[in-house]
């Protein structure tokens, strides 16, 4: 790696790339570790941000997310529910606000 850095300054990542696959290679055990200790260093640092994981694999599953929906609980907020963002396909925004806006006002019938 220090051959690399110095014949061609600049590729740190090229450098860091090679070196990793160099570690694969001669020591598959080193890859079978890596992925625990990184999903643990994930959690932990999610769990100190206030966010907590059931299982691993759903941090795991998080790269791949790409839209979260969040229910009428909250579960996800300071304690302070509102709304960001809405994406509703094949209608307009303010249609569906008019909607939501006539939900909000009936009252529940039993």
């Amino acid at each position: 790696m220090q051959c690399y850095i110095i014949f061609q300054p600049g590729y740190v990542y090229g450098a860091l790339e090679k070196a990793i696959a160099v570690l694969i290679i001669a020591c598959p055990c080193a890859l079978g570790l890596a992925t625990p200790t990184s999903v643990m260093v994930g959690s932990g640092r999610a769990s100190q941000l206030g966010l907590l994981f059931k299982e691993g694999r759903f941090l795991e599953l998080l790269g791949e997310t790409s839209i979260v929906a969040l229910d009428k609980t909250g579960t996800i907020t300071k304690g302070e529910p509102r709304v960001t963002d809405i994406y509703v396909k094949h209608i307009r925004e303010n249609a569906f606000l008019e909607v939501v806006g006539a939900v909000e006002n009936t009252q529940p019938t039993l």
